[in-house]
């Protein structure tokens, strides 16, 4: 089975089957958001490996899978939020890095961002 957006909804707990090989599988599975409220948005300037990660993705681009026609987005206004899982800024605190798709308003992490960013580089080097 070819990779698709179920997969990255699906329930983490639940064995993936597609040519993702689970490294997508569940990461869009909706929990609950304890963070509501203490989102912001960052930059570059905040340091750390937070401000390394702005800097390598910011104007990058990557399709939607959430979208109807999967769009080309271009990756700006970052946003994150307090996690211990995040990436730690210049003065140690960790933030959980996210866009909001323009379209669908779906949020992407900086994890998914990542390597969707270079799988939509290959696809460009390969036209």
């Amino acid at each position: 089975m070819t990779h698709n957006s179920r997969c990255e909804g699906a329930d983490p707990k639940s064995r993936c089957r597609c040519t993702c090989g689970g490294r997508l599988h569940g990461m869009a599975h909706e929990d609950e958001r304890e963070h509501v409220g203490q989102d912001r948005s960052v930059n570059e300037h905040m340091g750390g490996e937070l401000g390394a990660m702005i800097t390598k993705l910011k104007g990058r681009q990557f399709r939607c899978l959430f979208c109807r026609n999967n769009p080309v987005i271009t990756i700006t206004g970052f946003m994150a939020y307090p996690h211990d899982g995040g990436l730690a800024d210049s003065e140690g605190n960790k933030w959980w890095l996210y866009i909001t798709c323009p379209h669908c308003d779906y949020d992407w992490s900086f994890r998914k961002l990542d390597w969707r960013a270079d799988l939509y580089d290959e696809e460009v080097k390969k036209k």
